[in-house]
């Protein structure tokens, strides 16, 4: 898809680390992830951030437990 427009935003949603993790093998990386089950509003802020440039860089390590 960035090959047709590199100014492309990305959000990846998943609901298993595991493909998260996957995404750092990835020539090119998504402006974010966001983890399944999710609620509307996360989605729209992390949408907004990812539009203006401030969403928080990528996290790709395990969730603590």
């Amino acid at each position: 898809m960035r090959q047709i427009d590199p100014a492309l935003k990305i959000i990846v949603s998943t609901g298993y680390f595991a493909e998260s993790a996957a995404l750092t093998d990835c020539k090119q990386q998504p402006n974010a992830v966001i983890q399944k089950p999710f609620k509307m509003a996360e989605m729209a802020r992390l949408t907004r951030q990812v539009l203006d440039g401030t969403a928080p860089p990528l996290n790709l390590e395990p969730p603590a437990s």
